[in-house]
C-alpha cells in the first residue's frame, strides 16, 4: 500500500492526446432542434463512467447502488421539470429575496478512458469522478477532502477527511486530483471568474452527459448546467426557479426563470438562440428522465 507521502511506483502520467477539455467548436444552431436529439446523448453512468468495460459481475453487484442513485436523479429531474411547467403556465412565481448565483462547473477535463472526469467548481473546489464510480472532492480553502461513494440507502455516502488523515487507500486518487488541479490551473480558463454566492458545502457532480451540442452537468444541489459549443453556458438552478447565463466574455446574469421567459431572453446578456436552447434544455431533461 502506498502512503500519501510515499513515492508511488507508478506516478500519474497523462498524455495531452488523451485529454478532452472544454475547447468548443462552432455551433450549428439548427442542430439544437429538440427533434434532433434522439439517441445522441452519451450518458455517463453515476456508478461506472465506462459501463461497457465493466465485468458483468461488477455490474450486478453495483445494480442496487445504481438504482438508488437513478431514483434520486429522477426525483430532481421531475421536480425541476414540474416547476418549469408551472412557471410557464403562470402558476408558480419567484421569491427573489432567495435568488443566488449558482455554484458552477467552471473548468473540466475528460480523461475517463483512464482515470475519470475532473472538474473545478466556481468556489475553487476540485473534484474527480473516477471511472470506478466514486468522487474525491478537494476544497479550495482548508485541507478537507470528501470521499463520495455509491450507497444503497442514501444513493451517495460522503466521508470527510482532513488532509493528514487521508487513508492510504486513497493515495492514488490524491495524486490524480492534485495533478488535475495543477493542469486546470495552468491550461484552462475560468468561465465563471471564480464567483458564486451559494454556500457550496459538499456540492459535487452527480452525472454528466455529452452530445453533439455540448455537455450537460447534473449537480447534487439540483442545478443543471449546459455548456454549448458557441461558448455560452446556461444553468437552470434551484429546481427550475432561476436561470443563469454565462457569455463567452464571462459576463454572468442570474434571474428568476419567470422574468426571462416573459422577456423571451435575458435582459443584460441576451443570447440570439435563447429560445432554441431553452427548448433543447427542456427536451434534454425530459429525455434524461425517461432513461
Amino acid at each position: 500500500m502506498v502512503g500519501i507521502n510515499d513515492v508511488p511506483k507508478h506516478p500519474v502520467e497523462i498524455l495531452k492526446t488523451d485529454l478532452e477539455s472544454e475547447r468548443p467548436r462552432a455551433l450549428l444552431p439548427h442542430s439544437l432542434s429538440p427533434d434532433n436529439t434522439k439517441n445522441k446523448y452519451k450518458e455517463v453512468s453515476p456508478v461506472s463512467v465506462k459501463p461497457y468495460k465493466s465485468k458483468v459481475s461488477n455490474q450486478l453487484s453495483r445494480a442496487k447502488y445504481d438504482n438508488k442513485m437513478v431514483a434520486m436523479l429522477n426525483d430532481s429531474l421531475s421536480v425541476t421539470l414540474d416547476n418549469i411547467k408551472k412557471i410557464e403556465l403562470g402558476q408558480l412565481h419567484p421569491q427573489t429575496e432567495f435568488m443566488q448565483r449558482p455554484c458552477l462547473v467552471s473548468k473540466w477535463v475528460d480523461y475517463s478512458n483512464k482515470h475519470g472526469f475532473a472538474y473545478q467548481l466556481s468556489t475553487g473546489s476540485i473534484g474527480v469522478l473516477f471511472t470506478e464510480g466514486h468522487t474525491v472532492l478537494k476544497f479550495h480553502e482548508g485541507n478537507d477532502i470528501y470521499l463520495i461513494q455509491p450507497d444503497e440507502t442514501s444513493g451517495w455516502k460522503v466521508d470527510q477527511f482532513e488532509r493528514e488523515q487521508i487513508p492510504n487507500s486513497l493515495a492514488n486518487e490524491m495524486q490524480v486530483i492534485d495533478f488535475f488541479d495543477k493542469y486546470m490551473t495552468a491550461h484552462l480558463s475560468d468561465v465563471s471568474n471564480g464567483t458564486s454566492n451559494n454556500q457550496s458545502g459538499g456540492i459535487f457532480l452527480r452525472r454528466y452527459t455529452r452530445d453533439d451540442n455540448g455537455i450537460m452537468f447534473e449537480l447534487s444541489n439540483g442545478s443543471y448546467q449546459f455548456n454549448f459549443k458557441d461558448h455560452h453556458k446556461i444553468v437552470i438552478s434551484d429546481y427550475g426557479y432561476n436561470i443563469t447565463h454565462i457569455t463567452p466574455n464571462k459576463e454572468i446574469e442570474t434571474l428568476p426563470l419567470e422574468y426571462v421567459l416573459k422577456n423571451q431572453n435575458f435582459y443584460e446578456t441576451p443570447d440570439d438562440y435563447f429560445t432554441v436552447k431553452f427548448n433543447f434544455m427542456k427536451h434534454a431533461l425530459r429525455e434524461k428522465l425517461s432513461i
